[in-house]
């Protein structure tokens, strides 16, 4: 066999590896064709684009097809929002006119029952023997008895039509009030969908500037973050999983206790990966825990759903980031009483790793004060962890990394 033959034998498994790897159900430019026709079909590509995207072999070239996935996701969503409110705005319009014409039509009504009911009680006060002797004659008498009972039809009438109108109005003023709640929901949800935009491509021009579109440096992040994941994971395990708790949340004069369990965002998956905070959110639970003490109104699941918080689509929380009214900046240290005490005695809490090694430690808690010699800490993951000495449940040699923070 010649050695031409041997080295296209030799690349076609490779020439397979690189157009398979990447090959897809839908196209991008399917999604944009199918989204001019019906958005609704449109959103449901992209979706179905985002899902095989996020399960073909993690490279840089497959992040940021997952980042463009989600942005034009995004954008979809956001232009379904908007046909949404502009429908609910037309509504309203056309709700606003029919209750001002039905408004009109009632007021009309109304005065024409209202005299109706004083001619009707004046002559219902005629006994029929007194109108038979009034009357001329028989014949007459007839026709004006026929009359009252016509009027009195048509008086009943009247008032079963007002009744309707009256109910009619009624109805209508109670869809508007229902479509202009709706609206309000919907714009919030614009509001949110552009937030959500604005943070994909943060995240995604964050991506490129730390790997510098260079494959090596990706997959170096990459196995950070798998590093990270399995310490944290480690730590659950240790201690028997992670449940979902309920009303763990406590607020004070500190500022409030945040556990990553909480039934409201335990469930919740962190940045754009696929890591769940009861499993792996010991880290932004403690960073909402010292943001909200320095008085930003921001809970885990804030933070949680910015993708700008974390590297690429892991869970791996950056060092420095920014998101909305907040920024947040953690410098690490090695362990030392020292560095803890004039922290906390100047106000300041700190995060601490604890167990694992600097680099990747298994779980986070935050220590806040310090009493009769005794570090009090808040621990997100321990079941009501708010104000617990840390020798409850470790021991001071169990910590391998102190992180200052700093928020603005």
């Amino acid at each position: 066999m010649s050695g031409f033959f041997k080295r296209a034998i030799f690349l076609i498994p490779l020439l397979f590896f690189v157009f398979s790897s990447f090959a897809l159900a839908v196209t991008e430019d399917e999604c944009r064709q199918r989204q001019q026709k019906d958005i609704d079909d449109g959103i449901a590509c992209w979706q179905q684009l985002l899902n095989e995207v996020g399960q073909k072999k993690a490279t840089l070239q497959s992040e940021i097809v997952k980042f463009n996935t989600s942005i034009s996701l995004t954008l979809a969503k956001i232009d379904q929002t908007a046909k949404q409110i502009k429908t609910l705005e037309t509504e309203i319009v056309g709700l606003t006119t029919q209750i001002t014409k039905l408004d009109v039509s009632l007021n009309q009504l109304s005065q024409i029952l209202i005299k109706r009911i004083a001619a009707t009680y004046k002559k219902g006060k005629v006994e029929p023997l007194s109108l038979l002797f009034s009357s001329v004659d028989f014949s007459e008498f007839v026709s004006r008895y026929k009359y009252l009972r016509v009027m009195q039809i048509h008086d009943r009438q009247l008032m079963v039509q007002t009744e309707n109108v009256r109910t009619n109005f009624e109805d209508q003023k109670t869809l508007k009030e229902q479509k202009q709640d709706e609206l309000q929901v919907a714009k919030r949800k614009s509001e949110s969908q552009k937030a959500l935009l604005a943070q994909q491509k943060a995240a995604k021009e964050n991506l490129l500037q730390v790997t510098q579109n260079d494959e090596a440096k990706y997959q170096q992040l990459l196995a950070q973050a798998k590093a990270q994941s399995a310490a944290f994971r480690k730590f659950v395990a240790d201690q028997g999983g992670a449940s979902i708790l309920n009303n763990q949340t406590k607020c004070d004069a500190w500022g409030c206790y945040y556990n990553q369990r909480d039934s409201q965002w335990g469930n919740m998956l962190i940045g754009l990966s696929n890591s769940r905070m009861a499993d792996e959110g010991c880290l932004v639970s403690s960073v909402a825990m010292v943001a909200k003490h320095y008085g930003k109104n921001i809970t885990p699941a804030d933070i949680a759903s910015s993708p700008a918080a974390f590297s690429a689509s892991t869970a791996l929380m950056r060092k420095d980031w920014s998101d909305k009214s907040i920024t947040v900046s953690r410098k690490g240290f090695s362990p030392s009483t020292d560095k803890i005490d004039s922290e906390i005695n100047a106000g300041r809490p700190v995060i601490v790793g604890l167990y694992g090694s600097y680099s990747y430690p298994e779980h986070f808690i935050v220590i806040k004060s310090k009493n009769a010699g005794a570090y009090i800490m808040n621990d997100p993951f321990l079941e009501n962890g708010a104000d617990k000495p840390l020798t409850d449940k470790y021991n001071f040699s169990n910590i391998v990394r102190v992180d200052v923070v700093t928020i603005n």
